[in-house]
Parts: C-alpha cells; sequence; structure tokens
C-alpha cells in the first residue's frame, strides 16, 4: 500500500502523493500514518494510536484519499473500498 500511494499506480486515476507527483504532497511519514489508519492494527498502543489518529486526519482532510476510497461506509467510491483491505492483505503483499 505505500509503495502504490508513493509512487502511483500507472495507467489508472491513482497519482503519486509525493513531492513531484500530481498527488497532495504527503510526507512517508504521512503516507504511514494513513495506512495504520487504514490497517486498524491493535487498540490501546498510545504511539499507535496517535499515528492512526493522524492517519484518520490525513485520509479524510489535506491529503483526500477519502475522496475516491471508502473506510467502513465513510468516502468516495471512484477507487477500492479499503475497509478490509489492511486486515486481509499480509505486510509482505
Amino acid at each position: 500500500m505505500f509503495d502504490n500511494v508513493h509512487d502511483g499506480i500507472p495507467g489508472t486515476a491513482m497519482p503519486a502523493a509525493t513531492e513531484g507527483g500530481i498527488g497532495v504532497g504527503m510526507s512517508d511519514e504521512e503516507i504511514w500514518q494513513c495506512y495504520l489508519y487504514q490497517k486498524r492494527g491493535k487498540e490501546g498502543q498510545r504511539g499507535r494510536d496517535r499515528k492512526r489518529h493522524r492517519g484518520k486526519e490525513l485520509f479524510y482532510g489535506s491529503a483526500a484519499c477519502g475522496t475516491c476510497h471508502m473506510i467502513n461506509g465513510k468516502g468516495g467510491r471512484l477507487g477500492p473500498d479499503l475497509s478490509s483491505t489492511g486486515a486481509s492483505r499480509s505486510v509482505e503483499y
């Protein structure tokens, strides 16, 4: 997922999200925060919870991922629904 957001997906509407791409200029840290929000890992780990919360803010705010993607019924319909992607895929995938 990190690579897809970072580099975009050629031939699709998914732009690169980093500076120099046509996306929103996200840093690597912001991409990982969005990933943690989407992944919804174990709760109760304060450091991760803060990053996950920041990822949610980015997803629906300045990064605008929620314009095209949906999580748990909230967001856009242009891109794939990401509700279960993090839980159903390994880190290697």
